[in-house]
């Protein structure tokens, strides 16, 4: 039982931490996390309003509503069976990218791949390609590669997203990541309004 306590922001603050290290030990059996959702006082000077008092309370998956917050989307992330190594959108990508096969008994080529290349504009985003990826036939427990047929002009795009899709056809995880060039156009559009440069921070696949 992990994740009960107070202040931790949610049931999935921290989880990939112990998911990687659990995953990585030969006697590493699961674990579970307590609770389900945030809980919190109802307020009779409000009306009956739920209050969990921020994160002073013990927080959940969901709200006290059970409305869905980040540890619910944490949680599909961390734990979708199927994981995306993050790669470097750069003029040296050569267009596949590594995904680990985390199932006990699935290969990868029952799920489906889908990808998209997005261009952000001043109020909305703009797909610029989308397309179907094949998937590879990368055995339980394994790792492989997708490759990826992309148009010529994927640099122009700010940003690039893979979604995953499992056997019974629902959305497994959508990973989104910039691409070099959107980058830096986006460094270039702070500083011309005097913000500071952004700086994306990205991290490992989960284990």
């Amino acid at each position: 039982e992990i994740l009960h306590a107070l202040y931790d922001g949610g049931g999935g603050a921290g989880l990939e931490d112990y998911w990687r290290a659990l995953s990585a030990s030969k006697v590493g059996a699961g674990l579970f996390i307590w609770d389900f959702a945030d809980e919190a006082t109802a307020r009779t000077d409000l009306g009956g309003k739920l209050d969990a008092h921020s994160t002073y309370a013990p927080d959940g998956i969901v709200g006290p509503h059970f409305e869905k917050e980040g540890s619910y989307y944490t949680l599909r992330d961390v734990w979708s069976p199927v994981q995306i190594e993050p790669p470097v959108l750069n003029d040296e990508f050569a267009g596949a990218l590594t995904v680990r096969n985390r199932y006990d008994f699935t290969t990868l080529a029952q799920c489906r791949f889908t990808w998209k290349l997005v261009q952000f504009g001043a109020s909305e985003a703009k797909t610029l390609a989308e397309g179907v990826a094949i998937a590879p036939a990368v055995a339980p427990h394994a790792d492989g590669k997708l490759p990826l047929a992309l148009p010529a002009n994927w640099r122009e795009a700010d940003a690039f997203a893979v979604t995953a899709i499992g056997p019974d056809g629902s959305e497994l995880w959508t990973s989104t990541w910039p691409t070099a060039a959107g980058t830096q156009r986006q460094a270039a559009a702070l500083a011309s309004r005097g913000g500071a440069a952004a700086r994306v921070v990205t991290s490992p696949a989960g284990a």
